[in-house]
């Protein structure tokens, strides 16, 4: 049986979800703290910004939204897309601008709720005390900007983290880190764009052909890679640098050495 939110999904945008994208809609409200990590062309954002759009117009009190975005906010184009779909969600808006149905700085409408959207400096992101954090591309996000978006929900009575992105090699970033615990505070939702049904088949095969196994891992299976993983697909870049070398080279010794700086071919 569809909950309320998918059902408000499958109304706004004029299709109905599939499985991941009812998991990760029904986990947002379920959940205080979430971290979605997904491959890319999943519809992650898309799904946030119709819950957004939930909580921002059915919950029973005024919502308090700040969505961060480490570029281009697709959350905001997706909202556009939203209101501007549904004369009844737009007809509620409270103006900021003339200029777009959502200024890009967010919008207010006329039951009280806030929606407020910001780059990833901390400078940008002080000032809104909000009930409900959404950083998207979390893992494009300096650590220090997600510190200082944390600080936004002081005051709020049930504050929610909703965190997304596709994960990188870049383990000491925090959304990896925590992605990766072994005893996780955060509700994490892995979803892999493999077998999407608008992934064509041939995508999928140049995705394998072309992708190292790093990439192929955080980019479609939706998962950090392994260290196994970043090491062979670093092997790889190595020696392709390397024959690219020899071949602009060939009247000079070249030498390959391995991380730890040991000889392991030379000409």
């Amino acid at each position: 049986m569809q909950t309320e939110i998918v059902k408000y999904f499958n109304k706004i945008l004029g299709y109905t979800a599939y499985p991941d994208q009812e998991n990760v809609l029904n986990a947002i409200l379920k959940e205080d703290e979430i971290l979605i990590s997904a491959g890319r062309g999943c519809g992650k954002t898309l799904v946030v910004a119709a819950a957004v759009t939930y909580m921002a117009e059915e919950l029973d009190e005024p919502t308090k939204i700040l969505v961060v975005s480490a570029q281009d906010s697709w959350v905001l184009y997706y909202l556009r897309q939203i209101y501007q779909k549904n004369n009844d969600l737009n007809d509620g808006l409270v103006s900021r601008s003339n200029q777009f149905v959502i200024p890009a700085t967010g919008y207010s409408n006329n039951k009280g709720s806030d929606v407020f959207v910001r780059g990833a400096s901390e400078r940008s992101l002080r000032g809104p005390h909000v009930d409900v954090l959404i950083i998207d591309e979390c893992a494009l996000v300096p650590n220090e900007s997600i510190l200082t978006a944390f600080s936004c929900l002081v005051g709020s009575a049930n504050p929610k983290v909703i965190l997304l992105s596709t994960p990188t090699e870049e383990k000491e970033h925090l959304f990896n880190i925590w992605l990766t615990e072994d005893e996780p505070e955060y509700k994490i939702l892995t979803w892999s764009s493999e077998d999407l049904p608008w992934n064509a088949e041939l995508s999928k095969r140049t995705a394998k052909k072309h992708f190292s196994q790093a990439l192929y891992a955080s980019d479609v299976l939706g998962r950090p890679p392994t260290d196994k993983e970043i090491s062979d697909s670093r092997t790889k870049r190595t020696f392709a640098y390397y024959i690219d070398t020899l071949s602009k080279n060939k009247d000079k010794q070249c030498d390959l050495y391995d991380s730890t700086g040991e000889l392991i071919f030379t000409r």
